[in-house]
């Protein structure tokens, strides 16, 4: 996800802050964040070391916690933190996230 956003950070940010999309675009980007999130939920349903409640939310919340983070990271880069750093956290983050879904 990082290297994607990456890739044009500028067209990125014009593309995502400042231009209108087309509504079709946005049901597309829409559809595909659905179907990664079902994916995602998919996998943790099916992970034998994870007791997750409700992976559909699971999926969910991983998914856009993902996008949310990277984009703002690559759109507003803060200046101390390096791109390698930024990822580790976000690892532990939703690692932690997972390991106490439970309880």
């Amino acid at each position: 996800m990082i290297a994607l956003h990456r890739r044009e950070p500028r067209l990125h940010r014009v593309l995502f802050e400042e231009a209108p999309l087309p509504p079709s675009l946005r049901r597309r980007l829409a559809q595909r964040e659905e179907d990664l999130a079902s994916r995602v939920a998919d996998l943790l349903a099916g992970h034998p070391d994870l007791e997750v409640p409700d992976a559909g939310l699971a999926g969910y919340l991983l998914v856009r916690t993902v996008e949310g983070l990277v984009h703002g990271f690559i759109l507003h880069p803060p200046e101390r933190i390096d791109v390698d750093e930024f990822a580790e956290e976000v690892v532990r983050l939703l690692h932690r996230y997972l390991r106490r879904l439970p309880g």
